[in-house]
């Protein structure tokens, strides 16, 4: 005959072992549960974004790229936008690396080094009124692809989009500022004459054609799309920094519809 103790044992672990699946199965309901209104939820947005018109998503990119321009106009105009800032400061191009090394080598370097300070500081100075230009070419860019910019895997698609239909007409654009910045300064184009004085003192020197305003033109467009595509990444990455809550809506349910 079973002993008493024996039965309550048994009695205790089978309950017990009744009182786990139970807690088991309760669990198990609601992770399904959770992960349901999880998919429901993303598949609500993914039914929103594809429900955007045409409208909505050539507003979204244009919402990107006006936020960029603030974004790059803050960053370049600030002091020592250029000139403190290795990733878009002006530096002589390649073709007038033999005019650089001939005049430092001659002990002269300072010329050089005065040249590319004034150019900077302009193009630093230039920054406010190109970026009124930069919105204004914003506002009359034409989308031909705005679902495919928007929906790109590539965080820089409307920039690059905006550099391709745009820069020409921004070049005609910046022009006249450049060269009113850099006839008041002055000092860029005293330099130069004076580096290019000093260089053309050494005999059989090959002749270098250089336009300083045409420098500190293609650096300050190429500066202000640099900084606009690194401003873009952001707000691709990071939607939240969105300043428009139509923008920050668009990035997130794109960013859902990708991962799915």
């Amino acid at each position: 005959m079973l002993s008493k103790n024996f039965i309550l044992i048994a009695l205790f672990i089978l309950f017990g072992s009744l009182f786990v699946s139970a807690l088991f199965i309760i669990f198990s309901t609601r992770i399904v549960y959770a992960q349901g209104q999880e998919v429901a939820s993303i598949e609500k947005s993914v039914e929103e974004n594809k429900s955007l018109t045409i409208q909505d998503m050539e507003e979204a990119v244009k919402d990107l790229l006006r936020q960029n321009v603030r974004f790059a106009t803050q960053k370049l105009g600030q002091k020592d936008g250029f000139y403190g800032n290795r990733a878009v400061r002006l530096t002589l191009p390649k073709y007038m690396e033999r005019i650089e090394y001939t005049v430092r080598d001659l002990g002269d370097g300072e010329l050089v080094d005065v040249f590319l300070l004034h150019c900077n500081l302009a193009a630093e100075k230039s920054i406010p009124k190109v970026a009124g230009y930069f919105m204004l070419a914003v506002e009359q860019l034409h989308i031909k692809d705005s679902a495919g910019i928007i929906r790109s895997e590539d965080n820089t698609a409307a920039t690059l989009y905006f550099h391709r239909y745009m820069s020409e007409v921004l070049i005609e654009f910046v022009r006249p500022i450049i060269h009113d910045i850099i006839e008041e300064q002055g000092g860029a184009v005293d330099a130069y004459k004076m580096m290019l004085m000093r260089y053309r003192q050494v005999p059989f020197v090959p002749a270098v054609e250089f336009s300083v305003e045409d420098f500190v033109i293609e650096n300050v467009l190429e500066a202000f799309f640099v900084t606009m595509s690194d401003g873009e990444k952001r707000l691709r990455v990071d939607p939240k920094l969105c300043e428009q809550e139509s923008l920050r809506r668009i990035l997130n349910e794109t960013t859902i519809s990708q991962e799915l």
